[in-house]
């Protein structure tokens, strides 16, 4: 995959849910994959007993599709503290435990949620960022959005 590419929907949910929780959260990116790129349409909540999310980790008690979330393309979890945000130890190949993850689910992409902005890797393991905040105007007589 070259390409990750989020709706203005499934933004919006990254940023909430971050905002919301001091323990890891996991989502269903729910999308498709059109010329090497995964669209991401929407993010879905994935199924996860409270008690299995903690600062540094987040279990899912079921699949994204047993939880009724056809067509998922893939994952996104968090890192709360904005750390660790890499799938392979910095200047090496070594994976790290989200890499070990990635590559026991059948998706497309994997994407971890670090404030503004997703670390993401297709199956070719290759990591990539995605920045979520759009720049805004500092022109005045340009309307902020807020």
């Amino acid at each position: 995959m070259h390409a990750l590419v989020l709706s203005e929907q499934a933004r919006r949910y990254l940023e909430l849910q971050y905002r919301s929780y001091p323990t890891e959260f996991m989502g269903c990116m729910i999308g498709t994959i059109e010329r090497g790129a995964v669209l991401v349409q929407r993010i879905g909540p994935a199924d996860v007993e409270p008690s299995r999310s903690t600062r540094t980790h987040v279990l899912p008690t079921q699949s994204c599709e047993a939880a009724g979330w056809s067509g998922t393309v893939g994952v996104v979890h968090s890192h709360p503290d904005g750390v660790n945000c890499w799938y392979h130890f910095p200047g090496t190949f070594v994976g790290t435990s989200d890499a070990a993850s990635f590559g026991m689910q059948p998706y497309a992409v994997d994407a971890i949620m670090c404030g503004d902005h997703l670390v993401w890797i297709g199956r070719d393991m290759a990591e990539q960022q995605l920045t979520l905040l759009e720049p805004r105007s500092t022109d005045a007589s340009v309307p902020s959005g807020r």
